[in-house]
Protein backbone atom coordinates (compact mmCIF):
# COMPACT_ATOMS: atom_id res chain seq x y z
CA UNK A 1 0.00 0.00 0.00
CA UNK A 2 2.78 2.37 0.86
CA UNK A 3 4.22 2.24 -3.24
CA UNK A 4 0.77 2.43 -4.05
CA UNK A 5 0.20 6.18 -1.97
CA UNK A 6 3.88 6.99 -3.55
CA UNK A 7 2.59 6.83 -6.86
CA UNK A 8 -0.75 8.67 -5.92
CA UNK A 9 0.80 11.90 -4.30
CA UNK A 10 3.80 11.91 -7.34
CA UNK A 11 0.69 11.58 -9.96
CA UNK A 12 -0.70 15.35 -8.23
CA UNK A 13 2.55 16.87 -9.14
CA UNK A 14 4.30 15.41 -11.81
CA UNK A 15 3.77 14.60 -15.40
CA UNK A 16 6.16 13.63 -17.84
CA UNK A 17 4.91 13.44 -21.54
CA UNK A 18 7.61 11.93 -24.18
CA UNK A 19 5.23 9.82 -25.80
CA UNK A 20 3.49 11.94 -29.11
CA UNK A 21 0.39 13.05 -28.61
CA UNK A 22 -3.15 12.85 -31.36
CA UNK A 23 -6.27 14.27 -30.53
CA UNK A 24 -9.59 13.23 -30.33
CA UNK A 25 -11.09 14.87 -33.29
CA UNK A 26 -10.14 17.83 -31.70
CA UNK A 27 -8.10 19.03 -35.01
CA UNK A 28 -7.47 23.11 -35.41
CA UNK A 29 -8.09 23.98 -39.04
CA UNK A 30 -4.13 24.01 -40.01
CA UNK A 31 -3.83 20.29 -38.40
CA UNK A 32 -2.21 20.62 -35.38
CA UNK A 33 -4.26 19.50 -31.91
CA UNK A 34 -6.27 21.45 -29.70
CA UNK A 35 -5.18 21.92 -25.97
CA UNK A 36 -8.09 19.67 -24.38
CA UNK A 37 -11.39 21.74 -22.72
CA UNK A 38 -12.97 21.35 -19.85
CA UNK A 39 -16.66 20.68 -20.25
CA UNK A 40 -18.19 22.15 -16.68
CA UNK A 41 -18.77 19.49 -13.94
CA UNK A 42 -22.08 18.33 -13.58
CA UNK A 43 -23.92 16.54 -10.81
CA UNK A 44 -22.80 15.02 -7.37
CA UNK A 45 -24.03 11.72 -5.67
CA UNK A 46 -27.17 12.73 -4.00
CA UNK A 47 -29.03 12.07 -0.70
CA UNK A 48 -30.60 8.83 -2.44
CA UNK A 49 -26.86 7.54 -3.34
CA UNK A 50 -25.29 8.48 -0.32
CA UNK A 51 -28.14 6.46 2.00
CA UNK A 52 -28.07 3.61 -0.51
CA UNK A 53 -23.78 3.26 -0.25
CA UNK A 54 -23.72 3.94 3.71
CA UNK A 55 -26.45 0.98 3.53
CA UNK A 56 -24.03 -1.44 1.90
CA UNK A 57 -21.52 -0.80 4.41
CA UNK A 58 -20.93 -3.35 6.50
CA UNK A 59 -21.06 -2.21 10.29
CA UNK A 60 -18.98 -5.47 11.23
CA UNK A 61 -14.94 -4.83 11.23
CA UNK A 62 -13.32 -7.70 8.54
CA UNK A 63 -9.79 -8.24 9.62
CA UNK A 64 -6.95 -8.61 7.23
CA UNK A 65 -3.58 -9.04 7.06
CA UNK A 66 -1.61 -6.81 10.10
CA UNK A 67 -4.21 -7.44 12.11
CA UNK A 68 -3.37 -9.27 15.98
CA UNK A 69 -5.82 -11.58 16.94
CA UNK A 70 -5.66 -13.78 19.89
CA UNK A 71 -7.12 -17.74 20.47
CA UNK A 72 -7.56 -19.03 24.11
CA UNK A 73 -8.35 -22.83 24.21
CA UNK A 74 -8.94 -23.94 28.12
CA UNK A 75 -7.99 -27.35 27.84
CA UNK A 76 -5.00 -27.12 25.85
CA UNK A 77 -2.86 -23.82 26.77
CA UNK A 78 -0.39 -25.18 23.74
CA UNK A 79 -2.67 -23.91 21.14
CA UNK A 80 -3.31 -20.61 23.05
CA UNK A 81 -1.72 -16.96 21.95
CA UNK A 82 -1.58 -14.20 20.18
CA UNK A 83 -1.33 -14.10 16.31
CA UNK A 84 -0.13 -11.77 13.87
CA UNK A 85 -2.36 -12.37 10.36
CA UNK A 86 0.19 -12.62 7.55
CA UNK A 87 0.30 -11.21 4.15
CA UNK A 88 -1.59 -13.89 2.42
CA UNK A 89 -4.90 -13.79 4.98
CA UNK A 90 -3.64 -16.61 7.42
CA UNK A 91 -2.20 -17.58 10.93
CA UNK A 92 -0.94 -20.33 11.67
CA UNK A 93 -1.54 -22.32 14.83
CA UNK A 94 0.42 -25.43 16.43
CA UNK A 95 -1.80 -28.81 16.22
CA UNK A 96 -4.32 -26.83 13.70
CA UNK A 97 -2.29 -25.32 11.12
CA UNK A 98 -3.00 -22.78 8.71
CA UNK A 99 -6.68 -20.91 8.82
CA UNK A 100 -7.52 -18.10 7.00
CA UNK A 101 -8.96 -14.67 8.74
CA UNK A 102 -8.36 -12.49 6.00
CA UNK A 103 -12.42 -11.05 5.06
CA UNK A 104 -13.97 -12.59 8.19
CA UNK A 105 -15.69 -10.84 10.87
CA UNK A 106 -14.55 -11.39 14.71
CA UNK A 107 -17.98 -13.69 14.89
CA UNK A 108 -17.35 -15.77 11.63
CA UNK A 109 -13.45 -16.05 13.15
CA UNK A 110 -14.53 -17.85 16.01
CA UNK A 111 -17.11 -20.10 14.31
CA UNK A 112 -13.80 -21.35 12.20
CA UNK A 113 -11.42 -21.82 14.95
CA UNK A 114 -14.74 -23.75 17.22
CA UNK A 115 -15.09 -26.54 13.83
CA UNK A 116 -11.27 -26.77 13.63
CA UNK A 117 -11.09 -27.46 17.09
CA UNK A 118 -14.11 -29.56 17.42
CA UNK A 119 -12.58 -32.05 14.98
CA UNK A 120 -9.69 -32.80 17.24
CA UNK A 121 -11.02 -31.98 21.17
CA UNK A 122 -14.13 -32.63 23.08
CA UNK A 123 -16.25 -30.33 23.32
CA UNK A 124 -14.10 -27.18 23.16
CA UNK A 125 -14.17 -24.30 24.87
CA UNK A 126 -12.19 -21.46 22.55
CA UNK A 127 -12.22 -18.24 22.88
CA UNK A 128 -11.18 -15.39 20.00
CA UNK A 129 -10.37 -11.40 19.95
CA UNK A 130 -9.09 -8.85 18.31
CA UNK A 131 -6.28 -7.02 19.99
CA UNK A 132 -4.93 -4.95 17.25
CA UNK A 133 -6.92 -3.18 14.26
CA UNK A 134 -4.89 -2.39 11.27
CA UNK A 135 -7.58 -2.76 8.07
CA UNK A 136 -9.54 0.13 8.63
CA UNK A 137 -7.84 2.75 6.93
CA UNK A 138 -8.42 5.51 4.16
CA UNK A 139 -6.31 7.29 1.68
CA UNK A 140 -6.77 10.82 1.75
CA UNK A 141 -5.12 12.62 -1.11
CA UNK A 142 -4.90 16.05 -2.54
CA UNK A 143 -5.99 19.19 -1.28
CA UNK A 144 -5.31 18.59 2.22
CA UNK A 145 -2.85 19.59 4.89
CA UNK A 146 -1.65 15.98 6.01
CA UNK A 147 -2.02 13.64 2.71
CA UNK A 148 -1.49 10.30 3.71
CA UNK A 149 -3.19 6.93 5.72
CA UNK A 150 -5.31 7.14 8.25
CA UNK A 151 -6.18 4.20 10.56
CA UNK A 152 -9.82 4.63 12.19
CA UNK A 153 -10.88 2.50 15.18
CA UNK A 154 -14.69 2.75 14.58
CA UNK A 155 -16.38 3.08 11.64
CA UNK A 156 -14.96 5.84 9.46
CA UNK A 157 -16.68 8.54 7.75
CA UNK A 158 -15.60 11.53 5.10
CA UNK A 159 -15.89 14.38 7.66
CA UNK A 160 -13.94 12.43 9.92
CA UNK A 161 -11.19 11.83 6.95
CA UNK A 162 -11.02 14.89 6.10
CA UNK A 163 -10.71 16.41 9.54
CA UNK A 164 -7.47 14.18 10.49
CA UNK A 165 -6.09 15.06 7.16
CA UNK A 166 -6.25 18.55 7.88
CA UNK A 167 -8.99 20.14 5.13
CA UNK A 168 -8.91 23.16 3.74
CA UNK A 169 -11.54 25.17 6.10
CA UNK A 170 -14.25 26.06 4.31
CA UNK A 171 -14.15 29.73 5.67
CA UNK A 172 -11.33 30.53 2.93
CA UNK A 173 -13.66 31.87 0.06
CA UNK A 174 -10.93 32.24 -2.81
CA UNK A 175 -9.55 27.95 -1.82
CA UNK A 176 -12.50 26.54 -0.25
CA UNK A 177 -13.24 22.96 -0.76
CA UNK A 178 -15.83 21.96 -3.34
CA UNK A 179 -16.03 18.68 -4.52
CA UNK A 180 -14.27 15.29 -3.35
CA UNK A 181 -14.18 11.82 -4.95
CA UNK A 182 -14.22 8.73 -2.88
CA UNK A 183 -12.53 5.65 -4.82
CA UNK A 184 -13.38 2.58 -4.15
CA UNK A 185 -12.13 -0.83 -5.08
CA UNK A 186 -10.97 -0.29 -9.04
CA UNK A 187 -14.67 0.51 -10.61
CA UNK A 188 -16.61 2.85 -8.56
CA UNK A 189 -16.20 6.38 -8.17
CA UNK A 190 -18.54 9.08 -5.74
CA UNK A 191 -18.32 11.98 -6.01
CA UNK A 192 -19.78 14.57 -2.81
CA UNK A 193 -20.49 17.77 -3.01
CA UNK A 194 -18.08 19.38 -0.01
CA UNK A 195 -19.30 22.90 -0.16
CA UNK A 196 -22.82 21.77 0.47
CA UNK A 197 -21.68 18.97 3.20
CA UNK A 198 -19.28 21.83 4.51
CA UNK A 199 -21.27 24.88 4.20
CA UNK A 200 -24.32 24.15 3.77
CA UNK A 201 -24.56 21.64 6.66
CA UNK A 202 -26.10 18.81 5.21
CA UNK A 203 -25.14 15.54 6.96
CA UNK A 204 -27.11 13.16 4.75
CA UNK A 205 -23.82 13.82 2.32
CA UNK A 206 -21.65 12.14 5.07
CA UNK A 207 -20.60 9.14 3.25
CA UNK A 208 -19.53 6.14 5.08
CA UNK A 209 -16.24 4.76 4.31
CA UNK A 210 -14.24 1.56 4.26
CA UNK A 211 -11.35 0.31 4.37
CA UNK A 212 -9.11 0.70 1.79
CA UNK A 213 -11.17 4.26 0.21
CA UNK A 214 -8.66 6.85 -1.20
CA UNK A 215 -10.57 9.97 -0.55
CA UNK A 216 -9.37 12.97 -3.45
CA UNK A 217 -9.83 16.74 -2.79
CA UNK A 218 -8.69 18.10 -6.59
CA UNK A 219 -7.89 21.76 -6.90
CA UNK A 220 -10.96 23.66 -7.95
CA UNK A 221 -9.36 24.39 -10.82
CA UNK A 222 -8.30 20.83 -11.65
CA UNK A 223 -9.09 18.87 -15.00
CA UNK A 224 -9.38 15.36 -14.27
CA UNK A 225 -9.06 11.79 -15.70
CA UNK A 226 -10.70 8.49 -14.40
CA UNK A 227 -8.12 5.02 -14.72
CA UNK A 228 -10.20 2.20 -13.77
CA UNK A 229 -10.46 -1.57 -13.86
CA UNK A 230 -7.13 -3.83 -14.16
CA UNK A 231 -4.45 -1.12 -13.63
CA UNK A 232 -2.02 -1.32 -10.61
CA UNK A 233 -3.54 2.34 -9.30
CA UNK A 234 -7.08 2.91 -10.30
CA UNK A 235 -8.46 6.30 -9.37
CA UNK A 236 -8.85 9.60 -9.97
CA UNK A 237 -5.63 11.71 -11.91
CA UNK A 238 -5.05 15.05 -12.66
CA UNK A 239 -4.73 16.20 -16.24
CA UNK A 240 -1.73 18.38 -17.16
CA UNK A 241 -0.87 20.03 -20.13
CA UNK A 242 -0.92 17.88 -23.52
CA UNK A 243 -1.49 14.78 -21.35
CA UNK A 244 -1.95 11.78 -23.35
CA UNK A 245 -4.00 7.85 -23.25
CA UNK A 246 -0.48 6.39 -22.74
CA UNK A 247 0.89 9.26 -20.04
CA UNK A 248 -2.55 8.04 -18.02
CA UNK A 249 -1.85 4.72 -17.99
CA UNK A 250 1.43 5.48 -16.84
CA UNK A 251 0.45 7.27 -14.07
CA UNK A 252 -1.85 4.81 -13.13
CA UNK A 253 1.13 1.93 -12.90
CA UNK A 254 0.17 -0.02 -16.12
CA UNK A 255 -1.47 -2.82 -16.66
CA UNK A 256 -1.65 -5.51 -14.17
CA UNK A 257 -1.39 -9.29 -14.95
CA UNK A 258 -4.43 -9.53 -15.64
CA UNK A 259 -5.55 -6.60 -17.77
CA UNK A 260 -6.07 -6.97 -21.25
CA UNK A 261 -4.37 -5.02 -23.76
CA UNK A 262 -6.83 -5.44 -26.43
CA UNK A 263 -9.78 -3.03 -26.75
CA UNK A 264 -8.72 -0.63 -23.89
CA UNK A 265 -11.97 1.78 -23.03
CA UNK A 266 -11.42 5.48 -23.84
CA UNK A 267 -14.87 6.53 -22.82
CA UNK A 268 -15.67 10.07 -23.16
CA UNK A 269 -18.47 12.54 -22.64
CA UNK A 270 -20.39 13.85 -25.81
CA UNK A 271 -23.48 16.26 -25.94
CA UNK A 272 -24.50 14.57 -22.52
CA UNK A 273 -24.04 10.77 -24.52
CA UNK A 274 -20.84 8.59 -23.69
CA UNK A 275 -18.77 8.27 -26.74
CA UNK A 276 -16.82 4.81 -26.32
CA UNK A 277 -13.76 4.12 -27.84
CA UNK A 278 -11.69 0.61 -27.68
CA UNK A 279 -7.88 1.53 -28.47
CA UNK A 280 -5.97 -1.60 -28.68
CA UNK A 281 -2.83 -1.53 -26.86
CA UNK A 282 -0.44 -3.95 -29.08
CA UNK A 283 -0.61 -1.01 -31.89
CA UNK A 284 1.64 1.24 -29.61
CA UNK A 285 4.17 -1.69 -29.71
CA UNK A 286 4.62 -1.57 -33.30
CA UNK A 287 4.93 2.19 -33.72
CA UNK A 288 1.60 3.41 -33.80
CA UNK A 289 0.51 6.38 -31.65
CA UNK A 290 -2.88 7.43 -33.91
CA UNK A 291 -4.77 6.52 -31.21
CA UNK A 292 -2.60 7.97 -28.05
CA UNK A 293 -5.30 10.65 -27.91
CA UNK A 294 -5.57 14.15 -26.20
CA UNK A 295 -7.63 13.61 -23.04
CA UNK A 296 -10.11 16.03 -21.87
CA UNK A 297 -11.60 16.73 -18.28
CA UNK A 298 -14.07 13.99 -17.12
CA UNK A 299 -12.34 10.96 -19.94
CA UNK A 300 -12.43 7.78 -18.70
CA UNK A 301 -10.30 5.13 -19.41
CA UNK A 302 -11.09 1.49 -18.84
CA UNK A 303 -9.11 -1.83 -18.79
CA UNK A 304 -11.04 -5.01 -19.03
CA UNK A 305 -10.05 -8.12 -17.35
CA UNK A 306 -8.74 -11.56 -19.38
CA UNK A 307 -11.21 -13.91 -20.67
CA UNK A 308 -14.41 -12.22 -20.53
CA UNK A 309 -15.66 -10.84 -23.81
CA UNK A 310 -17.37 -7.51 -23.15
CA UNK A 311 -17.57 -4.27 -20.78
CA UNK A 312 -21.01 -3.29 -19.99
CA UNK A 313 -20.67 0.66 -19.15
CA UNK A 314 -23.56 1.86 -17.07
CA UNK A 315 -23.23 5.45 -17.54
CA UNK A 316 -26.80 7.01 -17.46
CA UNK A 317 -27.85 7.95 -13.89
CA UNK A 318 -24.37 7.08 -12.43
CA UNK A 319 -21.35 7.90 -13.31
CA UNK A 320 -18.68 10.63 -13.35
CA UNK A 321 -20.07 12.77 -15.38
CA UNK A 322 -23.47 12.68 -13.08
CA UNK A 323 -22.24 11.08 -9.60
CA UNK A 324 -21.19 7.58 -9.10
CA UNK A 325 -18.97 5.53 -11.53
CA UNK A 326 -19.70 1.57 -11.36
CA UNK A 327 -18.64 -0.37 -15.12
CA UNK A 328 -19.68 -4.56 -15.44
CA UNK A 329 -18.25 -6.86 -17.44
CA UNK A 330 -20.88 -9.02 -19.47
CA UNK A 331 -21.04 -11.12 -22.26
CA UNK A 332 -20.86 -9.54 -25.73
CA UNK A 333 -18.67 -9.04 -28.71
CA UNK A 334 -15.23 -9.20 -28.31
CA UNK A 335 -14.40 -6.91 -31.83
CA UNK A 336 -12.77 -3.29 -32.17
CA UNK A 337 -12.36 -0.45 -32.98
CA UNK A 338 -14.74 3.03 -32.11
CA UNK A 339 -18.12 2.45 -30.87
CA UNK A 340 -20.82 4.87 -31.60
CA UNK A 341 -22.72 6.54 -28.76
CA UNK A 342 -24.58 4.55 -25.84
Amino acid sequence: MSSRLIRMLAVITVLCAAIPCFGFGDENDDGSFKKAVRPAFTKFADQMTIESLNASVSEAYRMGPGDLVEVRMWSDERVSGEHLIDPTGHIAIPILGELELAGKTRREAQLILEEAFAERYVNPLVHFGIREYHNNRVFVLGRVGNPGMINFRGRPNLLEALSLAGAIPAGDRENHLQRCAVIRGSDQIIWVDLNELLVGGNMSLNLALTNSDVVYIPDVRDPLVYVMGEVRDPGVYRITADMSFLDALMQAGGLTEDGKKRNVALIRQVDGQAQVTKINMGAFYRGDYSKNFLLRDGDILYVRRKNLARLEYLLSAISPFTSLLVIREAIADDGGGTSGKR
